[in-house]
């Protein structure tokens, strides 16, 4: 699994790159794809992901992270829907260290 460490205080956009996996001419649909949040089991979405940050754009999928915990670990999926129906995710560890 793809790890990404921040400190509390940043903000900045994370992407995950799908285009591997589309075949030729086939497009993300940033209007059914999502990126979730979990920490512990429980959503963390709205405390480490910036609302209406998502963004799809040449085969990847972008999202602003924010906040945390010094010490937590997120993890963050990735589900991205294709214009052709396809559903493929990847998980991305999101590591909360002040430094």
């Amino acid at each position: 699994m793809a790890e990404v460490r921040k400190q509390p205080a940043e903000k900045f956009y994370i992407d995950v790159d799908f285009s591997a996996n589309l075949d030729t001419g086939e497009l993300l649909d940033s209007t059914q794809s999502t990126v979730k949040a979990t920490l512990n089991g429980a959503d963390s979405t709205s405390t480490v992901i910036e609302s209406g940050s998502l963004i799809a754009n040449s085969g990847k999928l972008f999202i602003r992270v924010q906040n945390g915990a010094d010490g937590e670990t997120h993890k963050l999926t990735f589900k991205a829907v294709t214009d052709q129906g396809n559903v493929l995710e990847q998980d991305v560890d999101l590591i909360i260290e002040e430094l």
